[in-house]
């Protein structure tokens, strides 16, 4: 028993975790879960342009050494999508951003374990900006379909101090479960069927989280929005002939405008921008 208190969260994921690839980084993942896939990394490529273009924003409105960056990745596994993109960014920054600006992340997720390897990948890929105050990073056990019941909690900052961290953030990550139940059918394992089905027809995980998201809006005892006036949601979408479209059908019916459709290497639609539409409020 003595062993057992004194493992460390390190050695847990070392016990629990294989190593996997993304965009040349070396990650952490569960054995049980999934790997990222070569295919998300649009969605940290699109991810760049926008914290770019956010960037410029803020410093014609803002006092530089008030300029921060706020990043949400909704469903985050080993912290594959908002990793990279820090990293990347501040390589792209690696002048200016030591004075200029700061980046504040948050990571959600349901799977324990993935959250302790996005932990424990977040200490190996970014130790010095992390010591340097330049980026912070948290991870935190949060259901997507429960956004709300969330977002009430950590804004009250009842959740392990992260109300700082938590709410008006201007970019979200966002690649849900998107399979149909039947295409779901044969999966070899249950962490597995969690992670890509969205339910009956695929698509109810898009529309779980712009409700979750909207619904945030409308809690009025709350001050600080989940989503900052501007900012925007990056949504992977499926593959083939119609995955894009029908995601775009969905986000638009759940309040939400459409801002651009961006394709992958193989000019296919796969990650969708969107932005609440605050014309129907």
């Amino acid at each position: 028993h003595e062993r057992l208190q004194s493992v460390s969260m390190a050695e847990m994921s070392a016990v629990n975790s294989l190593r996997t690839s993304f965009r040349g980084l070396q990650l952490r993942v569960p054995l049980h879960g999934l790997r990222p896939r070569e295919s998300s990394g649009i969605l940290v490529d699109t991810g760049l342009i926008y914290l770019r273009l956010l960037l410029e924003e803020k410093k014609k409105t803002r006092q530089a050494d008030e300029l921060t960056l706020r990043i949400l990745d909704i469903g985050c596994g080993s912290g594959a999508l908002i990793l990279s993109l820090v990293r990347e960014f501040l390589q792209q920054h690696e002048q200016e951003h030591s004075q200029s600006f700061r980046i504040v992340g948050v990571g959600i997720d349901i799977n324990d374990e993935a959250l302790r390897d996005a932990e424990e990948n977040q200490r190996e890929l970014l130790p010095h900006e992390q010591l340097n105050g330049i980026c912070s990073l948290s991870w935190h056990h949060v259901d997507f379909t429960k956004l709300p019941e969330a977002h009430k909690t950590l804004s009250k900052g009842n959740l392990n101090g992260i109300s700082s961290a938590w709410g008006d953030f201007d970019l979200v990550l966002c690649n849900p479960p998107f399979l149909s139940s039947s295409a779901g059918i044969g999966r070899a394992t249950t962490e597995e069927t969690r992670c890509l089905v969205g339910g009956p027809t695929g698509l109810e995980s898009y529309a779980a989280i712009c409700h979750g998201i909207r619904e945030c809006e409308k809690a009025a005892a709350i001050k600080v929005p989940l989503l900052r006036e501007g900012g925007v949601v990056l949504f992977q979408t499926p593959g083939g002939t119609n995955g894009w479209t029908n995601t775009a059908s969905v986000v638009r019916a759940s309040g939400f405008e459409v801002v651009q459709a961006l394709v992958d290497e193989r000019g296919v639609q796969r990650c969708l921008v969107a932005r609440i539409n605050r014309k129907e409020e």
